[in-house]
């Protein structure tokens, strides 16, 4: 579990340099979006999901909804 105050720690510890994050503004505090939450906020935004597969994780990356 991640106590708080740790966050930024663990998000940077997982970004790629270079990378970035989407802030989908949940709201204070901790709470799990939905997936009818989540997306109309990439719809809102203009973005879909690619997911990635790899052997020892799913990655999921935003990207524009026109890209292909």
């Amino acid at each position: 579990m991640i106590k708080p105050g740790e966050e930024p720690d663990v998000v940077a510890g997982q970004v790629p340099a270079g990378g970035s994050v989407l802030d989908l503004g949940a709201g204070v505090g901790r709470m799990r979006l939905t997936d009818e939450q989540l997306g109309a906020a990439l719809e809102e935004a203009g973005l879909r999901l690619d997911r990635f597969v790899t052997d020892d994780r799913v990655w999921v990356k935003a990207v524009p909804s026109a890209a292909s």
